[in-house]
């Protein structure tokens, strides 16, 4: 599979770790020759053998601690000069990734894991595309919480010059990854990794991880999709085919695909929406035209699905009693919703 063979590029933490590694090895191994040199020429102690080597590497002699011998003159004499390049490797080292900003990158990151840690019924975005980048734009005009994984790093920060969200550059097939996503926790995953093969394999591992999880994948070729089902998934889109179908639309009834537009990509927060009726909502019940009357928070109701239902009903009759589960699809701005459901939900 593409992701499974596809290396991703070192996170910036683990590359300031690579670069810090050596000079502070060179650092402690002098530190480490210097106790057991003069403990073998001058029978030191190890804190007289430690105070020697930081004075030295710090450009200072050895105040109170001299050495008597002649083999320890010497030997004093070489430390004095490699404890001095050694200390000057590891801090000119740790100077320059100060200048080159990856030790902020790493604070970023800290913060960054964390945000994701603290994430609840969110969404998981697995493939950054030109598919994805729609659904990240979304996500953000709709203030859904969404974590974004994506095996190359540099894909993530070329995207994040235009969006600021969480992600994890790392391999989304891996269980390990999926569980720092917070998969457990999560509302819904979007598999949109280049490869039928490669979104299989995730939504095998995404259902094993989450039963509850709704999942949506992308599928390129069209035998793709009953495989898909049978793996896990929720839904199935191919972007092909929703491209096709959109081309007929604008074609066979262009004000309605510039109305839903409008909507979809408008500025603006107004969408439909769903809500989904709680055992606690207010409208348990209740009439279908008490719902209307609700519509005094600005949210229209233009249809409602039935628990267990397949179809949704259109422009309901008042006389439809509503039940914890139903579903309404509504109209209007983002607060608005979240209007109704704190008051109704």
């Amino acid at each position: 599979m593409l992701v499974l063979l596809f290396k991703a590029p070192m996170r910036t933490e683990q590359h300031f770790w690579r670069k810090i590694s050596g000079p502070a090895l060179v650092f402690i191994g002098m530190m480490v020759i210097t106790i057991i040199g003069f403990y073998l020429t001058e029978n030191w102690s190890p804190l007289q053998g430690y105070y020697a080597f930081i004075r030295t590497a710090f450009g200072d002699w050895f105040d109170t601690v001299v050495p008597e011998s002649t083999q320890g003159k010497l030997f004093a004499t070489l430390i004095n000069i490699f404890s001095i390049v050694a200390a000057g490797y590891f801090f000119a080292t740790l100077s320059a990734l100060f200048v080159e900003g990856e030790l902020k990158d790493i604070i970023k990151f800290k913060k960054m894991d964390k945000s994701i840690a603290d994430l609840k019924d969110h969404f998981i975005i697995c493939g950054i595309d030109n598919v994805s980048r729609h659904i990240i734009d979304e996500f953000i005009k709709t203030n859904t919480p969404f974590v974004v994984i994506e095996p190359s790093t540099e894909a993530c920060q070329k995207l994040e010059a235009d969006y600021k969200f969480l992600y994890i550059d790392d391999d989304p097939t891996l269980d390990k990854v999926l569980k720092k996503a917070g998969i457990e926790k999560a509302k819904g995953l979007v598999a949109a990794l280049p490869d039928d093969q490669d979104n299989l394999f995730l939504v095998i591992s995404a259902r094993g991880l989450n039963s509850k999880l709704r999942i949506a994948a992308k599928v390129i070729r069209p035998g793709a999709k009953e495989k898909m089902l049978k793996a896990g998934a929720d839904e199935t889109i191919s972007p092909s085919q929703i491209g096709g179908l959109r081309i007929a639309s604008v074609m066979i009834r262009p004000s309605v695909v510039t109305f839903l537009d409008t909507l979809l990509r408008g500025q603006g927060a107004t969408r439909f929406e769903e809500v989904t009726l709680s055992d606690n909502s207010k409208l348990i019940g209740k009439k279908f035209q008490e719902a209307q009357e609700a519509e005094e928070t600005g949210l229209s109701v233009i249809a409602i699905r039935k628990k267990n239902a397949e179809d949704y009903i259109c422009n309901p009759r008042a006389e439809i009693t509503m039940e914890a589960g139903d579903i309404l699809v509504t109209l209007g701005e983002i607060k608005q919703k979240e209007e109704f459901i704190k008051k109704f939900n």
